[in-house]
């Protein structure tokens, strides 16, 4: 027997200070870790539906104020919950502990209570009172597990329109892969969005004990995920599986997958002709140990700036994220005037 546990961590929220130099009205989400989780009560609306409320508890790691935004979305084996801030790039953030609360009260049928609830990178059970009927007494247990990133070797999006106006439009998202152990546990499935990617995460939940056999299970299934959150755009992950575009799917030797920034600060040297870098830092969005390459291109006073590495497409990453941070000189040098700088979809003007 063997156990095989790939742990995934999704983006936590880990800064002493952050300051950006140069002005700019946008913002980056920053999700915080959750401490706890509890059902304040189950209450029966129509007779069909539930209006389920959740109480969630956790600790920003900085003691700046920002209102919490939440968004819920249902899948076939669980609830989604995202729980983040937006943080504009321009604050400036001390490092300090700050406990925070929240409720969600989202409305499931009786009869299709998800087993599972995830809320940022964490999942728990869901365990309902047995018996044919509902009421506020009957609230579910929650048994909080691991999550266990599949293997994905192949994922084709499709985009299905609403057949009628009561529907939505969706993308069936098709799965070739294999389960993240040996254990026969279902498929859970969790979306975060950031300024240029969407990362789509599909999952094993695990007891944290479990011993699961060395076999390997095959994933051939699809998943549906709502048009709205996966736009044409952006740049399309499932775990480390790089989606080129919605609709078709292209493989290749390595995947170009882009270090998510978040933040970026300008600096302009002490020196003639004057010259410019960069302090960086964001996460590369798995644990793969590969070279960071820096691609530059400059158009007038437009310059990108693209983070990247190349990993082969036959290699499987840990599930969790890597801390990046560097100094970027700009190639060239520069004279008075403005200029406008974007790195992975993060832009800073700046004046000099």
């Amino acid at each position: 027997m063997e156990k095989r546990v790939i742990l995934f961590s999704l983006l936590i929220a880990m800064f002493s200070m952050l300051t950006v130099q140069a002005q700019d009205g946008g913002t980056f989400k920053v999700w915080s870790p959750i401490d706890a989780i509890s059902t304040n009560y189950v209450a029966t609306d129509d007779g069909e539906t539930l209006g389920w409320e959740l109480h969630i508890e956790g600790t920003h790691t900085d003691a700046c104020e920002f209102d919490l935004v939440t968004e819920t979305n249902l899948y076939d084996n669980n609830i989604d919950i995202q729980v983040y801030r937006d943080v504009p790039i321009a604050a400036t953030c001390l490092r300090e502990d700050t406990p925070f609360e929240t409720d969600v009260v989202f409305f499931v049928p009786v009869d299709e209570i998800p087993p599972y609830v995830i809320v940022n990178d964490q999942v728990w059970e869901v365990i309902v009172p047995e018996g044919d009927t509902v009421s506020t007494d009957d609230v579910p247990q929650l048994e909080e597990l691991i999550l266990v990133g599949a293997v994905i070797e192949d994922a084709v999006v499709t985009l299905v329109e609403p057949a009628t106006e009561d529907e939505t439009a969706y993308y069936a998202l098709e799965l070739l892969g294999s389960h993240g152990v040996g254990c026969d546990v279902p498929l859970v499935v969790s979306v975060r969005e950031l300024a240029e990617a969407t990362l789509v995460g599909v999952f094993n939940p695990v007891p944290e004990l479990a011993v699961c056999p060395a076999v390997i299970n095959i994933i051939d299934e699809t998943i549906n995920i709502p048009a709205t959150l996966l736009a044409e755009t952006a740049l399309v992950t499932v775990n480390t599986y790089i989606i080129d575009e919605l609709e078709t799917q292209t493989m290749s030797d390595s995947n170009k997958v882009m270090t998510n920034i978040n933040t970026v600060s300008v600096n302009v040297m002490e020196s003639f002709p004057m010259q410019i870098s960069l302090d960086v830092n964001g996460e590369h969005p798995d644990g793969c140990d590969y070279p960071v390459v820096v691609d530059q291109s400059r158009n007038g006073n437009t310059i990108t700036v693209e983070v990247y590495r190349n990993v082969p497409a036959d290699v499987m990453c840990p599930m969790m994220l890597n801390p990046y941070e560097a100094t970027i000189s700009l190639d060239g040098t520069f004279e008075s005037g403005s200029y406008t700088i974007t790195v992975n979809g993060v832009t800073q003007s700046i004046d000099i």
